[in-house]
């Protein structure tokens, strides 16, 4: 009996250290869709049996030439060097490593500050319903525009913390993003969150970069409109 309870005694210590460890990495991903606290990182620990492979298009792939399909993109260069770490927890998702400085940072706020100027009738920028805490930008008015993607007229946002972004693209588009290495489906696309085509577009690390996330981010709004 005594053997057995220290098992369990020693099972549960294992569990308390693990736990403490990975409530603070996942404190350190800063606030995302969750409350920011025991709570939220207890939701989170939850779900993360349910993450998807986001390199896979195999869950949309059935959308791909539908009515609710539109390819803006005609083609993408190949990013250069190895995919960023991402976080393991699902919520919030965040890049780990490849991080820029604040320049480049600012910079990727300009491009997306310069795509709402530019369509200032069409678009704004409003609180992310996904991120709950990151303005994004907005359709001004979602009824007129695209009702395939289940995003309620949002389109994009920045993560301040590490520079990546989530767009919502079209199902042949984000493939193409996938495919060519600019970013990844959200783990929960489809799932918990429900655009199926809700993609992590990866931090930029120079001018070219952004280059190639200003083509993305345009063709997320011509699909959102």
């Amino acid at each position: 009996m005594s053997f057995t309870l220290t098992l369990i005694s020693v099972f549960f210590l294992c569990l308390l250290i693990w736990s403490i460890i990975d409530f603070r990495k996942w404190k350190k991903l800063g606030k995302g869709g969750v409350p920011y606290n025991i709570f939220g990182w207890l939701i989170v620990t939850a779900i993360r049996p349910f993450k998807r492979n986001p390199f896979s298009s195999k869950y949309f792939e059935g959308d791909i030439g539908s009515n609710c399909d539109k390819a803006d993109i005609d083609s993408l260069p190949h990013r250069n060097g190895e995919r960023p770490v991402i976080a393991k927890h699902p919520v919030p998702h965040r890049q780990l490593n490849q991080i820029r400085n604040d320049t480049i940072k600012e910079s990727l706020q300009k491009t997306f500050d310069q795509m709402v100027e530019s369509h200032n009738k069409d678009l704004n920028y409003d609180l992310s319903q996904f991120e709950k805490r990151n303005k994004a930008i907005w359709l001004r008015n979602p009824e007129s525009g695209n009702s395939c993607p289940c995003a309620n007229g949002e389109i994009a946002h920045i993560h301040q913390i590490d520079g990546s972004m989530h767009m919502i693209l079209s199902p042949s588009d984000a493939k193409k993003v996938i495919d060519s290495g600019w970013g990844e489906l959200h783990p929960l696309a489809g799932k918990f969150i429900p655009v199926k085509t809700y993609v992590l577009i990866y931090s930029p690390r120079d001018k070219e970069d952004l280059k190639v996330i200003e083509s993305i981010l345009a063709a997320s709004v011509v699909y959102a409109r």
